[in-house]
C-alpha cells in the first residue's frame, strides 16, 4: 500500500475537501460491480484507507483564478494528447492518428453525464 492524497473540487467553489491515507489498486469484481455506471464496469478501482479528512482554504484557487472564465487558456496553445504520446513514446505513428485513436477509445469506453453536451 502506498500513500494517497485526494482533493475534491466542485466547479465554481473555492473550498476543497482533502483526503489523505493509504491506497491500493484492486480488480475485485464484487467491488467493481458496485461502481457500474450506464452499463460500464470499471477495469480497476482504488481502495483508500482514510487517515485524515479536512477542508482546505480557498486561497490557492482564488489566486489561481481556476474558475474564472477570463483566465482560461486556449487549448490550441498546448500540444494535443497525440503529440504528447508520440513524443514521449517516440512512436512513428502521426500525432493526428493517435489523437483520432484516443477520441475513438474515449467515445467507446467513457460514458457521458446526462447533461454533458461534449
Amino acid at each position: 500500500q502506498g500513500s494517497v492524497g485526494l482533493m475534491f473540487f466542485v466547479p465554481g467553489f473555492g473550498d476543497t475537501l482533502r483526503v489523505n491515507g493509504t491506497g491500493r489498486v484492486t480488480n475485485d469484481a464484487a467491488l467493481l460491480q458496485r461502481c457500474i455506471v450506464e452499463g460500464h464496469t470499471p477495469t480497476l478501482g482504488l481502495l483508500v484507507t482514510v487517515r485524515e479528512v479536512f477542508f482546505h482554504c480557498p486561497k490557492a484557487l482564488i489566486r489561481s483564478r481556476l474558475w474564472d472564465p477570463q483566465a482560461r487558456v486556449d487549448r490550441a496553445s498546448f500540444p494535443s494528447m497525440g503529440k504528447i504520446i508520440k513524443d514521449q513514446l517516440q512512436l512513428q505513428e502521426s500525432a493526428s492518428d493517435i489523437d483520432e485513436s484516443v477520441q475513438r477509445a474515449n467515445a467507446a469506453q467513457l460514458y457521458r453525464a446526462p447533461n454533458d453536451s461534449a
